[in-house]
């Protein structure tokens, strides 16, 4: 939480953002009524909820099992009465993938029937990739490419003094093989993201609404910072780190990845691909060790607040 302070300059101590202390047994109807309660007395203050999210499946799946499709019916059928019906909002049910199979939930095939929108999150290399597996209203969007940014605490470890550093998660460019089939390498993957994201910062700062990476153009030290501060070289010497900067600016730019207009950079115009910008939701990132998740959503969308979000193992 503090990473994503300092990311984003939110005050998330006054945010109408709710953790719970415990999982709760959802395919009891009293513990689900019970959960409805909290957010009913949350309601009073903060009006109807926008988002709960229950993470995960197993945690709060009481003592049924997971592979029992009447179990998991009765877990959903009390999400549904309990708490989307009731306060008309989406609720996000964070599962665990197949231990064989990564591609798909684990546990009772009813879990995916009885959802409306699947999403996949998987690691990718350095990349987190956030795939729609399943839509039940409308074409999958396309796929969103992520990657965790380390972000200095303003901390220091109690013990040995030495600062102390979170992530968070960040869209990345996705990293397209060029056109003559030959991938990126890690510096210029980097270079080209850090591009994405100082454009999306300039179009912030000038309230420029919708896909903002193409069209815009940013300097080159604006650019050069921001790959320096995704660590585009492991080097602590500073010609060393403007030398790979440069000669992965020269490659993209080589590639038609990067265009420069006088002593500005930016993004060609890509008619073939479009930003996704606003299509898809936003999700926390999940700590390390937890890739591979199914994100699953029994939604129905609604104005109000965020009154129930847990990361971890616990559920609101």
């Amino acid at each position: 939480m503090k990473a994503l302070e300092q990311k984003t300059q939110w005050n998330i101590a006054d945010a109408p953002l709710f953790f719970s202390e415990r999982p709760a047994a959802l395919t009891d109807p009293d513990s689900a009524q019970s959960v409805a309660e909290a957010v009913e007395e949350l309601q009073k203050e903060h009006g109807l909820p926008k988002l709960i999210i229950i993470d995960t499946l197993h945690r709060n799946l009481g003592g049924g099992d997971e592979n029992n499709a009447a179990d998991i019916s009765q877990f959903l059928m009390q999400i549904d009465e309990k708490i989307r019906s009731r306060f008309q909002c989406t609720v996000l049910v964070v599962h665990h993938s197949g231990h064989a199979d990564k591609a798909r939930a684990r546990g009772s095939s009813a879990i995916r029937a009885a959802v409306d929108h699947e999403y996949l999150l998987r690691e990718d290399g350095q990349f987190r990739v956030l795939s729609c597996t399943k839509s039940k209203e409308h074409e999958p969007v396309k796929p969103r490419w992520f990657s965790l940014q380390r972000v200095a605490l303003g901390w220091q470890d109690p013990e040995t003094d030495e600062p102390m550093f979170s992530a968070c998660l960040c869209e990345a460019v996705e990293p397209l093989p060029t056109a003559d089939g030959v991938k990126l390498t890690r510096p210029q993957r980097i270079a080209l993201e850090a591009l994405r994201v100082v454009l999306n910062l300039t179009a912030d700062r000038e309230g420029i609404l919708g896909p903002a990476s193409r069209g815009l153009t940013v300097s080159r030290e604006a650019w050069f910072g921001q790959a320096k501060a995704m660590e585009i070289t492991t080097s602590l010497a500073s010609d060393t780190v403007r030398k790979a900067f440069d000669r992965a600016k020269d490659r993209l730019m080589t590639l038609g990845l990067v265009v420069a207009v006088g002593e500005q950079f930016g993004l060609p115009p890509s008619p073939d691909r479009q930003d996704m910008d606003g299509q898809s939701p936003v999700l926390s990132a999940t700590s390390n060790g937890q890739t591979g998740h199914t994100p699953l959503g029994v939604s129905v969308m609604s104005g109000g607040q965020v009154v129930g979000v847990r990361s971890d193992d616990e559920v609101f």
